[in-house]
C-alpha cells in the first residue's frame, strides 16, 4: 500500500524508517476520511512551531 501526503503529495509506505520514526501519520476526520501527512511535512511543522515558541520567549 502506498499513501500520498495531503500537504506535499509525496508517496510513502506505512511503517517506520530505519531510525524507528514513522514514515507518516494518518488522522481520521469526522467525515470518515483520513488526512495523511508524510514525515517530512511533520518535521517541517515541528521546526516551524519550535521557531515560533523561541521567538515568543525571546530566545
Amino acid at each position: 500500500m502506498i499513501i500520498k501526503c495531503f500537504n506535499c503529495g509525496a508517496k510513502f509506505m506505512p511503517g517506520n524508517n530505519a531510525q524507528g520514526l514513522p514514515n507518516g501519520l494518518g488522522f481520521k476526520l469526522d467525515s470518515g476520511k483520513t488526512y495523511n501527512v508524510c514525515r517530512f511535512c511533520i518535521s517541517y511543522k515541528t521546526d516551524e512551531v519550535n521557531r515560533k515558541i523561541s521567538e515568543a520567549e525571546g530566545k
